[in-house]
Formats: C-alpha cells, sequence, structure tokens
C-alpha cells in the first residue's frame, strides 16, 4: 500500500492510519464487486478514491454511483474502526475531566484540548477525533476546534440538548448571505439591527453577547465570554438541508463539522422553523425593551435636582401625570400625613430612613431613583444588616405594597415602613 502524506481523505480530517483503515475496508468489503467491475469493464484496472470526495451521489448513475457508496462507506467506517465506541467514550470522559483541572478562559478550550489529547491516543488527527465524538452523539463537540471560511474561530458552548439532528448554530458566510437573499424574515431579523453576523454565528445585537473585534480577530465583531459560554442563550439556530439523502449525508455533515470542508458544495443551512427560535428572538426584543426603559431612566435622573427635597417633588410631579399619584394618594398607600408629605417636598427636613424607605416603595420607585433619594436623605443605606436588607427590599420588592414589604420586615423582627397602621390598603 502506497500512501502519500500530502493527499489524505479531507486534507486535516485525515492522518496515515485513518487512509489505511480506508483502504482496508476496500480490500475487505469491496474486493468481489471490483473483481465483477473489471470483467465488464477491462478498462476498470484500479479504484481511484478522491481526497475531496463528491458529497452528493443525486446525479450519478450505473456504476459510478456504486462507486460513490463503496467511497462512502469506506469513509464512513475508518473512523469507526480506528476509534472503537467502547475505548473512545471512556477515553473521552477521562481526558476531559482530566482537562478541567488545567486553568482556562473558556469552557470551549476544555473540549478543544481533549479532542486534541484523544487525537494523540489514537494516532488520528483532531479533527478525526471530532468527527467520531459527533458520529457517537456527542453535540457539545460542535463549537470545538472551528475553522469557517478559512478563518480559526475561538470555540464556543452550549447547552447539547437545545440541537435536533441537523441542527447547527454555525452559517459561513455564503449561506448567510443566501438565507438573507432567500428568506424575507431572516433578512427583517438582520435589518432590524436586533441580530449580527460575528464569526460563523447569528447573535443577539447586544453588549452582553457581542463586542467590537480585536486587530487580530476576523470581520468587525466578536462574542463576548459570557455568549461563548451561552450560545444557546444569544444565537439562532439552522438547519442543514442536504442534495442528498439523509443516510449519505450524515457522515459528510459531520465532516462538514469537523474542519472547513467545502460545505457549500453538498449542504445549506436554513433558518429552521421559527417556534424552534422564538426564545432567542424574544431574548431579543426583551433587550430592545430593557434599552429603551435605561433611556428612559438615565433622561429623568438626568434631570433630577441635588437636594432630597426638591428631588422628592420632581418624582412627584412626574408621577402625578402618568400615574395620577398624588399627596393625598401617597398617604393612603405609606401612612404618613398629607402635611408632612407637603412639607418633605417644600423645604429641607430632616426624614427619618424609615419614611424615605416607605415613600421609594409607595411611588415604586425604580431602584435607581430609589438609592438616589435614600443618598440625598440620609446619606446612603446603613451597613448593618437592617440596612442591607432595607436595600434588597428596595430593589427587588418595589413593584408590591408597603403592606406586603412590611409583613417581610416585620417577620425579621426589624422596624416596619412608614405608618403601618394608617396604610389604607
Amino acid at each position: 500500500m502506497l500512501i502519500n502524506s500530502e493527499a489524505y481523505f479531507m486534507g486535516d480530517v485525515g492522518s496515515t492510519l485513518n487512509t489505511i483503515a480506508h483502504e482496508i475496508i476496500h480490500w475487505e468489503k469491496h474486493q468481489k464487486f471490483f473483481e465483477i467491475l473489471s470483467l465488464l469493464n477491462e478498462d476498470e484496472t484500479n479504484l481511484s478514491c478522491a481526497v475531496e470526495p463528491q458529497m452528493s451521489p443525486e446525479h450519478l448513475e450505473g456504476v459510478q454511483k456504486a462507486l460513490w457508496w463503496a467511497e462512502w462507506q469506506a469513509n464512513a467506517l475508518a473512523p469507526r474502526i480506528l476509534m472503537p465506541r467502547t475505548i473512545f467514550t471512556s477515553l473521552f470522559s477521562q481526558i476531559y475531566d482530566e482537562q478541567r483541572q488545567t486553568p482556562y478562559f473558556h469552557s470551549g478550550e476544555v473540549m478543544e484540548r481533549t479532542l486534541d489529547k484523544l487525537g494523540m491516543c489514537f494516532g488520528v488527527s483532531k479533527y478525526a477525533a471530532k468527527l467520531r465524538a459527533l458520529q457517537l452523539g456527542y453535540k457539545c463537540t460542535e463549537g470545538a476546534l472551528l475553522v469557517v471560511d478559512g478563518h480559526y474561530h475561538p470555540p464556543f458552548t452550549f447547552n447539547p440538548e437545545a440541537l435536533g439532528d441537523y441542527q447547527t448554530f454555525i452559517l459561513d458566510r455564503e449561506n448567510y448571505e443566501k438565507n438573507y437573499e432567500n428568506n424575507a424574515e431572516f433578512a427583517q431579523l438582520v435589518d432590524s439591527g436586533k441580530f449580527l453576523y460575528v464569526g460563523c454565528l447569528v447573535c443577539i445585537n447586544d453588549p452582553l453577547y457581542v463586542r467590537q473585534a480585536k486587530e487580530y480577530e476576523p470581520g468587525e465583531y466578536a462574542l463576548t465570554d459570557y455568549a461563548l459560554e451561552n450560545v444557546d442563550e444569544c444565537c439562532l439556530k439552522f438547519t442543514r438541508n442536504f442534495e442528498t439523502v439523509n443516510s449519505s449525508g450524515d457522515f459528510y455533515n459531520q465532516c462538514y463539522l469537523s474542519h472547513d470542508v467545502n460545505a457549500i458544495a453538498f449542504c445549506e443551512s436554513k433558518t429552521i422553523e421559527y417556534e424552534d427560535n422564538q426564545d432567542v428572538i424574544k431574548q431579543a426584543e426583551e433587550l430592545d425593551k430593557i434599552d429603551d426603559e435605561i433611556d428612559r431612566i438615565l433622561e429623568i435622573y438626568e434631570k433630577l435636582p441635588k437636594a432630597f427635597h426638591l428631588t422628592l417633588d420632581a418624582h412627584m410631579e412626574r408621577l402625578k401625570k402618568s400615574s395620577k399619584i398624588t399627596n393625598l394618594e401617597l398617604e393612603c398607600r405609606t401612612g404618613i400625613t398629607e402635611r408632612y408629605i407637603r412639607q418633605m417636598r417644600k423645604e429641607k427636613t430632616n426624614v427619618s430612613p424609615e419614611y424615605v424607605y416607605a415613600i421609594c416603595i409607595g411611588l415604586h420607585l425604580h431602584p435607581l431613583f430609589s438609592d438616589d433619594l435614600v443618598e440625598k436623605a440620609c446619606g446612603g443605606y446603613s451597613t448593618d444588616k437592617a440596612g442591607i436588607f432595607a436595600k434588597y427590599l428596595i430593589h427587588h420588592h418595589f413593584h408590591e405594597s408597603l403592606k406586603l414589604v412590611n409583613q417581610k420586615l416585620a417577620k425579621k423582627n426589624y422596624p416596619l415602613w412608614g405608618v403601618d397602621e394608617k396604610i389604607v390598603s
């Protein structure tokens, strides 16, 4: 057997052992087929195995189609012979656990190191190890060893249950452009600015997930560290549609995910049913709403006066217009007399923290406004347990009535806020 070290199957996916296994399968499984073929046609004196195999038998007929299936069988069986399931799964778990003990920046790096070590154990390339892992159902390896459109991309992780059969987060540039041109809903999502094409993923356009790319990174944008750990939370899923039946598509599909094979020749990624992406799309819409709310809050905050009484008056005037809250209404909500509320709005007054907290809850102020009001009236929250608990309640229960908040305070034996017995529920 003569082997050309520069002509392994699918480039980096292959190896010397992979090529040897491939040819042994031909000898074991296809010898009789080849003898019959040579009897029928004297010109058929050898079987040529392509380095970059034709991905689909769709347009082949007769002998050429039979040859394609013989080649497909050898390609698909080779990694199974080289990396038996039982040994591979045992080693995978062992090496992965070992690599987790080594410091790393991202979980995806652990997977890349695991695949590299596995490849060395079996004498194959790390891409062949990834291919075998995908064959055995380790969907989590999809985000490792990513070379798309000729560029290496940092590894990402996701919940494996987020992907169904033939689904992927990975989208090369050509398929991205095809989707944009042919899928109106997808184009609308991109044009809305809610999603960006980042490397090889379509991600929610939010600073939590996307950042400006550094000089050495391909493209204009890159995923944040958080996004790389939670791709299923922020990136759209796609389904791969093959120009062939699924039985032949499986193997080359996995090769596509293993390395930068010329995927366009045999596979197209299209957006899947939109129900499957609703969580991510809804997340993008919610983030847009949050952005709008942040802008609104900051606009109000920047215009607030420096004194407590003027700030309280500004909030009361604002809420009187939007929520019809008056001094009398605030008295009903807090038990603090209307007269005292009027006084607090007009002049500098020494106000107890419990009254300030009561006003914050009574007005259902955003925590940013409440913190500002507490700072101006009392110099901030006290650093004891009561002060920390007060801040917790104001930050997390500001939508509740003061009666409910006081019940929580009573259970902890802290002073009640406002005048509890005069609160009108």
